[in-house]
């Protein structure tokens, strides 16, 4: 049986690999904080299409189309830097992200246990999300669909990088 992959730890992100190229852990940045218990994966259900004999109930053939898997998941801003590389304008300290920009990236989703998974060539956007209220933190909701690459799979598990360097 293999090591079930579980948890969060961090979303970290780097230049965008068209090519499917894997960039090494410690050139990537770690984008904010991520809030607990919000990344979700998201796909929808694959649109069938069936065919049918006149007067038969079942169908003699189908086909599937799979839509693309996206993830979302809310950032804590605890540096404003973060907000340019997600798309965000940064200007003396202050920012802003209201301007709806995406931006491409290599993102890096780290997990507590097993494998990682990583999109080479994905985009992001994000918009602000909480309640400015004593017992809320104003949070981003950031956005992630991988887009394809010319080699390998455009979002995929990856071994965990080890202490010392290397896959492990």
């Amino acid at each position: 049986m293999g090591t079930v992959i579980k948890g969060l730890q961090e979303i970290k992100i780097g230049e965008a690999q068209e090519s499917g190229a894997d960039l090494e852990v410690s050139t990537l940045i770690k984008i904010g904080m991520v809030y607990k218990e919000t990344c979700e994966f998201l796909q929808d259900d694959p649109s069938v299409t069936e065919f049918y004999e006149e007067g038969e109930s079942f169908p003699f053939e189908s086909t599937e189309e799979f839509g693309p898997v996206g993830l979302k998941a809310e950032i804590v801003v605890d540096k404003p830097d973060v907000l340019s590389l997600i798309g965000g304008i940064v200007e003396d300290g202050n920012w802003s992200i209201a301007e709806g920009k995406s931006v491409k990236k290599y993102v890096r989703f780290v997990t507590a246990q097993g494998k990682d998974f990583v999109a080479p060539n994905c985009k992001m956007y994000g918009k602000i999300v909480g309640k400015l209220t004593s017992k809320d933190i104003l949070r981003v909701l950031v956005t992630f669909t991988p887009n394809s690459v010319e080699n390998g799979k455009p979002f995929r598990t990856i071994d965990k990088e080890v202490a010392g360097g290397g896959e492990g």
